[in-house]
């Protein structure tokens, strides 16, 4: 009962699960003999409700993950490496949602990059810039302004980056205090 369609409105493929909130959408896709051992990036941007997790994966069979293990995104733009690896010339890029209850998810702006540079879209203008504030934790920076919802910028790896919206936690609080 799950549903993939394109979303003639926006352009972009639309993934709502079943019941369990399972969808799945797979694109075979042929790499030249010569470049299988080369990265490979694919580009895009994921959109739904804050908070929803879209699963990434490249297999170089349909349903597999031998060439990149499942990743779990979430809803912003993503820059994710490959390599294919040898005798793979052709991989399957799939996505996958599992959100229970099920909501529609949507990935848009899809581009498989070659010798390009690194490039990670942000709603930030030039202008806006003095009043970024950045907080870095290891791989993962936080990007805070006073116009915008929070962001999250990730690196995977040398080619492989998102910046997402941010999701903080409930808590945490002190403990209740019984006297005045």
């Amino acid at each position: 009962s799950a549903t993939i369609v394109h979303d003639a409105t926006g352009l972009r493929l639309q993934l709502t699960g079943d019941a369990s909130g399972y969808a799945w959408a797979e694109q075979a896709v042929t790499i030249g003999a010569g470049d299988v051992l080369l990265e490979h990036v694919l580009k895009f941007r994921v959109a739904g409700y804050g908070g929803a997790k879209l699963l990434f994966r490249v297999g170089s069979t349909s349903t597999g993950v031998e060439v990149l293990a499942e990743v779990e995104l979430d809803v912003g733009e993503h820059s994710i490496g490959f390599t294919p690896g040898s005798g793979n010339t052709t991989v399957y890029i799939q996505f996958r949602q599992t959100n229970a209850p099920s909501r529609p998810m949507y990935i848009d702006n899809v581009e498989l990059i070659d010798n390009a540079p690194m490039e990670v879209v942000s709603p930030y203008t030039t202008a806006n810039l003095t009043n970024l504030q950045i907080f870095q934790a290891a791989d993962v920076a936080y990007l805070l302004h006073p116009s915008y919802a929070p962001l999250r910028l990730e690196r995977r790896g040398h080619k492989s980056w998102s910046i997402v919206e941010a999701f903080f936690e409930d808590g945490p609080y002190n403990e209740i205090n019984p006297g005045t």
